[in-house]
């Protein structure tokens, strides 16, 4: 190794052995100099030309690195396994930029973009699938939103129609359900929803998806020991619903469970009352009694018919 000075170049090396080079000159290293370390005039700082380079150290975490901190709690290296940042010091790692940009190894695609005051955009092999704006987050093109913990989607894959998608699973409770409900809050207790849309609601109905059909006889019969009731539904705490204060008309599952088992649903597993005595284990079908009044409304206009032609 060759020190190499020129100019006007202060030279120093003192009684500890520390040696010191002025401002604008650099100690230079290799046969054509081209490695140099210099002191930036005015400053702190230092100027490194060329590279420098750590190779793969021997430990887990890497012997050789650059360490930063007191207690070097922040370390950049390279290993067999990977490149890594490694922070194990207080605080956050912070990094500042109006604009940053995460690309693949060959800088011709972006995997995520953040800009200040703006957006943040996350692409999938070149392509925008998430965005965010002032307003929310757009999934971009026709990508779906996965859902892990119901393990479904919303996405476009019923016909290509906006839809909810559920996998069925076996991994995750039952799938055959989805439910709407409103939780414990802030302003009180769970209460119930109401949906609401502008256009109407269908059913599938194709006699294609049906199998043992059979006709409902004796419907009237049926329809005669049901009783409707009008009653307030209340939350958990065994208050009044503070969105549903109106009263209701509805059926008792319990008074119809013999009498109409089809559109009864038990849920054993939600059947143990809570302290105020409130449990939600049952439930009705209510648009599968249309076809049951339908039948009920058929025999009654027969009983009419033949009364008139008596």
């Amino acid at each position: 190794m060759a020190i190499v000075l020129h100019g006007d170049a202060n030279f120093e090396i003192d009684a500890s052995g520390n040696m010191s080079l002025g401002d604008g000159e650099a100690l230079r290293l290799g046969d054509s100099h081209d490695f140099q370390l210099s002191h930036v005039a005015g400053t702190n700082g230092g100027k490194v030309t060329g590279q420098l380079r750590f190779p793969d150290g021997s430990g887990g975490a890497g012997s050789n690195k650059i360490s930063f901190g007191d207690n070097e709690d922040f370390e950049i290296y390279h290993n067999g396994a990977g490149s890594y940042l490694r922070d194990s010091g207080t605080g956050a790692v912070i990094v500042r930029a109006s604009e940053l940009s995460i690309t693949n190894s060959g800088e011709s695609n972006h995997m995520a973009r953040f800009f200040e005051n703006s957006n943040v955009v996350l692409n999938h092999n070149g392509n925008t699938k998430f965005q965010t704006a002032s307003d929310g987050f757009t999934l971009v093109g026709d990508s779906a939103f996965h859902h892990q913990g119901w393990r479904g989607h919303l996405d476009r894959g019923w016909s290509d129609y906006p839809s909810i998608t559920i996998n069925n699973t076996t991994d995750r409770g039952p799938q055959g359900e989805f439910r709407i409900h409103g939780m414990p809050g802030s302003n009180g207790g769970d209460f119930s929803i109401v949906t609401r849309c502008d256009g109407g609601y269908v059913s599938g109905s194709d006699e294609r998806k049906k199998l043992n059909i059979e006709e409902i006889t004796n419907a009237l019969s049926t329809v005669k020991q049901l009783t409707g009731k009008k009653f307030n539904l209340i939350d958990e705490n065994g208050e009044i619903d503070p969105y549903t204060t109106n009263k209701k008309f509805g059926l008792i599952a319990q008074e119809c469970k013999d009498i109409i088992p089809e559109a009864v649903k038990y849920y054993e597993n939600e059947n143990t009352p809570n302290e105020k005595g409130w449990a939600n284990a049952y439930a009705i079908d209510y648009p599968s009694l249309t076809a049951l009044l339908i039948n009920a409304i058929k025999e009654l206009a027969t009983k009419v018919e033949v009364l008139e032609n008596k």
